[in-house]
Formats: C-alpha cells, sequence, structure tokens
C-alpha cells in the first residue's frame, strides 16, 4: 500500500511520463476566491489516497472568477476510479476554498478531464460548509408575504395647490 501511494501521484505541469496519465483539471469556484497563491491535491484512485501535492500557480496570487486550469500527472502505476480533491490556499499556506471532482477513470497512457467547483465565499455565513440552497431554512413558508409586509411607502400626492405661490407678490 506503501508503494502504491508513493507512486499514486507525481504531479507536475508539465506533460506526463511514458505510460504515465495526464489530466488536465479545471478548477471553478460557485462565488468568489481570490488570494489563490496554490493548490493542494489529493488525488484517491482505486482506493488508495495519495499524500497531499502542492501545486504552483502561475501568476499567483489568483482569483476566480474566472475558472484556470491546470495539468497533472500521474505515474504509470495509477489507473482506475478517481477522484480529485482540491484545495486553495493562500500565500501563508491558510485554506480558502476546496472541492472534489466528481469520479473520472484514469487510464494509463491516457489524457483526461476532471473539474473541481471550489465552494467560494458567496456570504460569510456560507463560507465555513456548503450549502444546498434548497435547504428547509428556505421553504416558501419562511418568505410568505407576511414576513415581507410594509407599510404604504407612496409619498403623499404633491398637487399645484399644496406648492402654489401666494398671489400677493
Amino acid at each position: 500500500m506503501i508503494a502504491a501511494r508513493r507512486a499514486l501521484l507525481a504531479l507536475a505541469i508539465a506533460g506526463c511520463a511514458p505510460g504515465g496519465s495526464a489530466v488536465t483539471l479545471t478548477v471553478d469556484a460557485n462565488g468568489m476566491v481570490s488570494a489563490i497563491d496554490h493548490l493542494q491535491v489529493l488525488a484517491t484512485v482505486a482506493g488508495a489516497t495519495s499524500r497531499p501535492a502542492s501545486v504552483a500557480l502561475d501568476g499567483a496570487p489568483r482569483a476566480i472568477p474566472p475558472a484556470f486550469t491546470v495539468g497533472l500527472s500521474f505515474d504509470k502505476g495509477a489507473s482506475g476510479a478517481t477522484t480529485l480533491q482540491v484545495t486553495a490556499l493562500d500565500a501563508a499556506g491558510r485554506p480558502l476554498a476546496s472541492g472534489t471532482s466528481e469520479p473520472f477513470t484514469l487510464s494509463p497512457s491516457q489524457a483526461t478531464t476532471a473539474i473541481v467547483v471550489l465552494a467560494g465565499n458567496a456570504a460569510s455565513d456560507m463560507a465555513a460548509q456548503p450549502h444546498d440552497m434548497a435547504a428547509g431554512d428556505l421553504a416558501t413558508g419562511d418568505l410568505t408575504t407576511g414576513d415581507s409586509a410594509m407599510g404604504d411607502l407612496a409619498m403623499p400626492d404633491l398637487a399645484v395647490s399644496d406648492v402654489a405661490m401666494p398671489l400677493d407678490l
């Protein structure tokens, strides 16, 4: 198992070695993520999880949006059902946002693509954990007209008689 973990993931911006696999990873976010210095990537291939690998970013610090791509290379021994867990880190190594790819198949000597959507900072109270916007706290019962009813905000009519000048000038 240790040998499998060592050989599992060799990340590089360049192409893969003979027999290795290449993944073009698109990193996007569902909100704004800024000050990204580098990425930490964990790959789970055929049930074995790699050690964290650091991926430097050209033009760091970067922000999402817009999405960007990085190239990943895997050793020739890595194949099977694969997921990528990506964490965006600032220059001090603090996590900014993270996400996991949908499963895909990694095959020797093949190139494939993957997408990771980071949970961005859409709102401060939602940044710590992902939320499904269909959750019970946003059900229609919470947003009835009674909750948002307001008094009439219309201004009184300013008829000509209200602003008429006195006649004795």
